[in-house]
């Protein structure tokens, strides 16, 4: 643990651990947020919450850009009435995050069943990278009376 980092560049290495992987690098401080492990920078995952009465949700605002990994989106209890979500991403001063621009072609159908990791593909190019001020979030399309979870964005600070 560290409290504050100084140096521009560190060597970390320990012992293999009980899984029998070892962790050996140069670290490299990007800012004051980022830490980049050789030319491999770290992932941020945003996880945002749904329940029920979620029908569009904004809730991440980007602080610089990122490049959008991954989508993961689990369900802890399945809807039990069609409904999905698409993924979004909207720009300062764009009204409504359906106004944005879709960061996927899938959906997460919330009728697919609970407690099961669901990868979203996610677009290529430009739906891919969030710009400073841009909101990441999802729509949902039909009535979940009783779905909830989460969904994750892994993020890669670029």
């Amino acid at each position: 643990m560290f409290d504050a980092i100084s140096a521009t560049a560190f060597t970390v290495s320990a012992a293999a651990g009980a899984d029998g992987t070892a962790i050996a690098g140069t670290f490299t401080t990007m800012n004051a947020t980022t830490i980049q492990v050789g030319s491999v920078g770290l992932t941020v995952p945003v996880s945002i919450l749904y329940i029920p009465t979620t029908p569009t949700q904004g809730a991440f605002i980007a602080n610089r850009t990122y490049n959008i990994s991954s989508i993961v989106a689990r369900a802890a209890v399945a809807s039990s009435s069609a409904a999905t979500y698409t993924f979004w991403k909207a720009a300062t001063g764009v009204s409504g995050l359906a106004s944005g621009v879709q960061v996927s072609t899938g959906v997460f159908d919330l009728q697919s069943g609970a407690l099961v990791n669901r990868s979203i593909a996610v677009t290529a190019g430009t739906g891919a990278t969030l710009a400073t001020g841009d909101t990441l979030g999802f729509v949902r399309t039909g009535a979940s009376e009783t779905a909830f979870g989460s969904i994750t964005f892994n993020l890669i600070p670029t």
